[in-house]
């Protein structure tokens, strides 16, 4: 294990045939499910990496049904490891070896360290053995007894358990839980759009890895499977039809560039009086949004506060402060980004310069006016806003000879361009 590889790591651990090479295949390599009948066994360690953008990014490691986890174990494994995901056959009753395994790897691994998380995938639940929920239901309630009355007052750990299929959506969410957990920034991006559903009429929204269909946040309202799965489906239909019907200015298939397109948008109106609005924030990731139709009439507003949404976010995790959340006690704290602000400054275009500054601005009043942020923007507010002030007064004198005396000589101007400016703060 690479000790200077910082990037969050997931480990696929359980027993043989289980379901793990399948579930990573079909979650992200895009793998049809009845495909997965025919993969082999997993002989060795397997590494997956998912590097999208800023948010989503970090490393999946498959390892085989016959790897044991003692003190032979190289302790950096774990050490770097940020969620342990044990895959459980919920078909191989009745889990008592299963079990065992899922215990020893969950003593090991919290001895090592204690801050990792345990996800607990009882999968293959489909089939007409599994045809009702009740059942489902009572399966993960004997896992969850069982190996709970195992853990007592040995390990004090943090176990999520999932019902899971690759047939059904069910294993997209459960893994959308997990991703979650690698997001230092997700109780920052929680806030962010709970803001935006209160503002725009929102019911529910949903910010989506579009390659995936894994959703690395959501407002704090409950998540309903269903509408889960509509918005899942959603993105499948915008990929569908832009390959059909789409093509980049390149003369590429969009569906092989939406995944870098800012732009793309989609509305799909249901029967019972919602609308889906899908937009693309960044790349590769889409921000999808449950509203009534009757909250659908002013659509450029809404497209406003999505366009702030982004610029906050693409400008605070991207060029400003690199916000900094503690997954395990939630404390918010701003810090100095990997780079200052002016790295790179001399290479911008005036637009670029001019746009950035303002979306400083408005990501501060943004934030500000949600009172669980005020201390944490305050602490950085200078080093936000005196950049973007030193660069609007530079701007005075272009905007004097370019606008105002190009036109009459300044004649017609009531007020200094420094008072208007002086004015804005």
């Amino acid at each position: 294990m690479d000790e200077s590889d910082d990037t969050p790591k997931v480990l696929l651990v359980g027993p043989h045939r289980g379901g793990k090479t399948s579930i990573l295949k079909v979650v992200f390599q895009k793998l049809s499910p009845h495909e997965t009948l025919f993969l082999e066994t997993t002989p060795k360690l397997e590494l997956t990496s998912i590097s999208r953008n800023s948010l989503v990014k970090f490393k999946v490691l498959d390892f085989p049904g016959s790897t044991v986890f003692d003190d032979s174990t190289d302790p950096m494994l774990f050490s770097k490891t940020c969620v342990v995901a044990f895959v459980i056959d919920a078909q191989e009753e009745p889990y008592t070896m299963a079990l065992a395994r899922a215990k020893k790897v969950i003593e090991h691994a919290h001895k090592i360290n204690p801050k990792i998380s345990f996800d607990i995938l009882i999968h293959k639940v489909d089939g007409a053995k599994f045809f009702s929920d009740d059942h489902k239901t009572e399966i993960q309630t004997t896992i969850h007894s069982k190996l709970t009355e195992e853990l007592q007052d040995k390990v004090d750990a943090r176990i999520t358990f999932h019902c899971t299929s690759i047939y059904d959506h069910t294993i997209f969410e459960a893994f959308s839980k997990i991703v979650q957990k690698l997001i230092p920034q997700l109780p920052v991006l929680e806030q962010c759009l709970e803001l935006l559903i209160t503002n725009s009429r929102m019911e529910k929204a949903y910010l989506f890895d579009v390659v995936s269909k894994v959703y690395i946040a959501s407002d704090p309202q409950p998540v309903d499977l269903q509408w889960y799965e509509l918005c899942s489906d959603m993105i499948d239909v915008v990929i569908d039809v832009s390959c059909i019907y789409g093509l980049a200015e390149d003369g590429n298939s969009i569906a092989s560039s939406i995944e870098r397109d800012a732009k793309s948008s989609c509305v799909i109106h249901l029967n019972n009086g919602t609308l889906l609005y899908l937009k693309e924030v960044d790349r590769c990731l889409a921000l999808v949004c449950i509203l009534r139709e009757e909250n659908f009439d002013r659509q450029h507003l809404l497209d406003y506060n999505i366009k702030v949404f982004r610029e906050a976010k693409l400008f605070l995790y991207y060029h400003l402060t690199g916000i900094s959340v503690s997954v395990a006690n939630l404390d918010i704290k701003v810090h100095g980004g990997p780079e200052p602000l002016e790295v790179g400054l001399e290479t911008w275009e005036a637009t670029e310069r001019v746009a950035c500054a303002f979306a400083a601005i408005r990501a501060v009043t943004s934030f500000t006016r949600h009172r669980a942020l005020e201390t944490v923007i305050s602490e950085g507010l200078e080093a936000v806003l005196r950049p973007a002030c030193l660069l609007v007064q530079s701007l005075i004198q272009v905007y004097e000879e370019a606008v105002i005396h190009e036109d009459d000589g300044g004649a017609s101007e009531d007020e200094e361009p420094s008072s208007l400016v002086a004015s804005c703060w």
